[in-house]
């Protein structure tokens, strides 16, 4: 009866052994796949520049004559209205502001001598002000009068100030766009700098991959079950996703998550792994491993104590 036993036990045992060691040498030799699928999201083209707040309303004051200042009216920084005398010459001519605003430069003193088509003194209207934006060539040619813009000053707590493009012309080294502020606050002043975000182009429900996907212009995708290989026509980038534009993708489409590690991986795109089934299946491979160990030993005792129990006569 007791030979029975451990007959039966052996052969357990046996049976055990052979079926975690298959166990182990499938869930090694096999991974499971992970997948990305495509989403739909709406997207926004757009251009940033770093932009310098001016007024579109100035006014150089000049005279035509040779002449000595009598006596100055206003001091840099002064707010004045149409009509208000600015500078008053020898020769008894007094000049007015054509339009209110400030004095935003004063070049001579009283009792100084002015020559023809020197400036006086500079008058900014501050209801008036712009947003100047420097442009190379392939950036300007995104622009178009009337696309909207979003403006924020760092120390205006990141408030969004919305605008609008409402010119764009070449200069002497690059190109220029003017964006008009839809409100002004009255902390902003010209000479002040600015982010400036300018809307190319908004889409809606647009079919969006990983970047990491695209492997030189390539992308592998699982589709049918099949796995299919294409050159996707891209469009706008956001953040890790690109656009597909060509309607090549297909929304139940499946992208294998290897073919992005054969690419340019940013470590964001790690989220995409399923990492509760690569925890768990890590869990099963430490059980099995010691179960290997311990099945041997436990057999191994076994056999020693039938051993000594033969020497003995039991």
């Amino acid at each position: 009866m007791a030979g029975k036993k451990v007959s039966k036990l052996k052969w357990f045992l046996a049976i055990l052994f052979i079926i975690v060691l298959s166990a182990f040498v499938l869930t090694s030799g096999t991974q499971k796949k992970n997948f990305v699928k495509p989403k739909i999201s709406n997207v926004i083209d757009s251009v940033y520049s770093y932009g310098t707040v001016e007024s579109e309303t100035r006014y150089n004051l000049v005279t035509s004559l040779t002449s000595q200042i009598r006596k100055l009216y206003v001091t840099e920084g002064d707010r004045v209205k149409k009509n208000a005398p600015l500078v008053l010459l020898d020769n008894g001519v007094l000049l007015k502001a054509p339009f209110k605003g400030v004095v935003t430069e004063l070049y001579y003193h009283e009792n100084e001598t002015i020559t023809p088509n020197q400036k006086i003194l500079t008058l900014a209207d501050l209801d008036n002000l712009s947003i100047k934006l420097s442009m190379d060539q392939e950036t300007v040619l995104k622009i178009r009068e009337k696309q909207k813009a979003e403006i924020i000053f760092d120390n205006l707590e990141n408030k969004k100030l919305k605008g609008e493009v409402f010119k764009r012309y070449p200069s002497l080294t690059d190109f220029i766009v003017k964006v008009k502020l839809d409100e002004i606050p009255s902390e902003i002043l010209p000479g002040m700098t600015c982010d400036t975000v300018i809307i190319i182009q908004e889409k809606k429900d647009s079919l969006l991959i990983p970047i990491a996907a695209i492997d030189q212009d390539v992308l592998t995708l699982i589709r049918d079950k099949k796995e299919i290989k294409i050159k996707p026509r891209l469009g706008i980038i956001v953040d890790d996703w690109v656009e597909i534009v060509d309607g090549s993708v297909k929304e139940d489409d499946q992208i294998p998550f290897d073919t992005m590690q054969r690419g340019k991986v940013d470590p964001k795109q790690k989220t995409f792994i399923d990492q509760k089934a690569n925890l768990r299946k890590n869990f099963i491979r430490l059980i099995l491993l010691v179960l290997l160990i311990i099945i041997p030993i436990v057999f191994w005792r076994h056999h020693v104590r039938r051993k000594r129990k033969e020497k003995c006569g039991i």
